[in-house]
């Protein structure tokens, strides 16, 4: 059987390591700079954990699930430099593991929250590896636990990695700006899933161009105006609403 290290213990390392296990892999430790955070994954695995990089065992795989901003520094102060070295993130190309001899991406594009259950054989995957033996290695790990597998180089990811910013992180920020002035409003978020729910199914079926609605697709100046003088306030809200009311505008026919 082959064995597996996961070094992270959060959201994503979370779901990917229940993932792993479940195809067969065995992962034999946890690694957090956060003891805690290593030991409460490490016991939902049933495996080893620890806090001290120096620690980490051998292994066959090496799963990278950390901050990128300190993705290279982890990589650097494994002392094992076999086995197969694989980060998970969208944004960084393979010139993070430097002298590693077999490495490459794993990257789930999907957000996750620790205790929010997902279906992972849905999630769709993006691999690459550093030569043809690696990749394929790393794409039947892969295989193995989703339906959607996609052989993927570090621009093309980068790409997607940015595509998701914008199709996920930053709506999800608008929802709570929204939220905020419902709640000023005595009134409940829930009252925009209906919403939420036709917006995201229509996609599905129609460009989003096709499905962009609204007073700013509609070039309706006394309504946006209206909207900007209840938003008179709050600075911030207003520069929000103008500068996507406007992107709309230009790519849109009046």
């Amino acid at each position: 059987m082959k064995t597996a290290i996961v070094i992270g213990a959060g959201n994503v390392a979370t779901h990917l390591s229940k993932a792993i296990k479940s195809s067969g892999i065995e992962i034999i430790q946890i690694y957090s700079r956060t003891i805690r955070s290593a030991q409460i994954l490490a016991n939902e695995i049933e495996c080893e954990y620890t806090n001290d990089i120096q620690n980490l065992r051998l292994a066959d795989y090496f799963f990278y699930c950390v901050k990128d901003d300190i993705l290279k520094e982890i990589i650097s102060q494994n002392p094992h430099k076999n086995g197969i070295h694989i980060h998970t993130a969208g944004s960084l190309d393979l010139s993070v593991f430097e002298t590693i001899k077999q490495c490459g991406v794993l990257y789930p594009m999907q957000t996750f929250s620790k205790d929010k259950p997902v279906l992972f054989s849905e999630i769709p995957l993006f691999v690459e590896g550093n030569n043809k033996e690696t990749q394929t290695q790393i794409q039947t790990i892969a295989q193995n636990i989703s339906r959607h597998v996609t052989i993927c180089n570090s621009k093309s990811r980068q790409a997607l990695h940015l595509a998701a910013v914008f199709c996920c992180n930053f709506p999800n920020h608008l929802y709570a700006l929204a939220d905020n002035l419902l709640k000023e409003n005595g009134l409940d978020f829930s009252l925009m899933l209906p919403l939420i729910k036709e917006t995201t199914e229509k996609i599905q079926t129609i460009s989003p161009k096709e499905a962009q609605t609204g007073p700013a697709s509609r070039h309706d100046h006394s309504i946006l105006f209206k909207h900007l003088l209840a938003l008179k306030n709050d600075k911030k809200l207003t520069e929000i609403y103008t500068l996507l009311s406007n992107s709309i505008m230009d790519s849109t026919e009046k």
